[in-house]
């Protein structure tokens, strides 16, 4: 941020605290104001170093002239419900003063969000309404609109390897399997322990390792647990 607002600010060599207040001074003697947004912060606050800054961001808030004219607005961004419980309990009241919760995407609005996608991804007419309705309502189940992208990703690189001019089911059927490892069958619809088990993949982080990666055992275990 200070090497933003000041050229050639060297990067090493300071404080959390001694940049959080070089930054409150920058902004106010340049009359600027602040509104940092931060993605996936629960990530952030593994980090023992970035945790620390945001302690002393929080302290600054009640000792610091600066922070009292509001000069930086801070947004968290989390898919983790339990990021809460991250923060230490004497920093929550000077960070998060309010909630806004948003649903998962509905049907609609995936198909929405995919219907543009394809438009800027793909020539007209290559992937059929077909296709892209079995896309949205696979991912509906999921939630994730970067599950649903990854899938009209994969989708369209299974049609590539094919030559095919067109992004069919069977296509979308395959990217699937390579994603989530499910087999679905013949007629392309999910039966009822297929849905059940999408539904336990997205309602239980645990399933997925640091890497990122589905652990198929553990997630099965937990399915007939269920």
């Amino acid at each position: 941020l200070l090497r933003g607002l000041i050229p050639n600010f060297p990067n090493r060599g300071f404080s959390s605290l001694e940049l959080i207040n070089m930054l409150h001074i920058v902004l106010n003697n340049s009359n600027s104001y602040l509104i940092l947004a931060l993605d996936e912060i629960d990530f952030i606050f593994n980090d023992k170093e970035l945790d620390l800054f945001f302690q002393n961001l929080s302290m600054e808030s009640y000792g610091n002239q600066f922070f009292l004219e509001r000069r930086i607005s801070l947004i968290f961004i989390t898919r983790n419900k339990d990021f809460l419980l991250l923060i230490d309990p004497n920093n929550k009241f000077g960070i998060i003063n309010n909630i806004i919760k948003f649903e998962k995407y509905t049907n609609s609005e995936i198909k929405e969000i995919l219907f543009s996608k394809s438009n800027e991804s793909f020539r007209e007419g290559v992937i059929p309404v077909s296709t892209l309705n079995f896309i949205s309502n696979i991912s509906e189940i999921i939630g994730d609109l970067r599950f649903a992208l990854e899938l009209l990703w994969r989708s369209g690189k299974n049609a590539d390897v094919d030559q095919a001019k067109t992004i069919e089911l069977h296509h979308a059927k395959n990217a699937l399997k390579s994603i989530l490892f499910l087999q679905l069958e013949g007629d392309f619809e999910l039966n009822e322990i297929e849905k059940k088990f999408l539904a336990c993949l997205s309602n239980n982080s645990e399933i997925y390792e640091k890497s990122n990666l589905l652990n198929i055992k553990l997630a099965k275990n937990i399915f007939y647990r269920q």
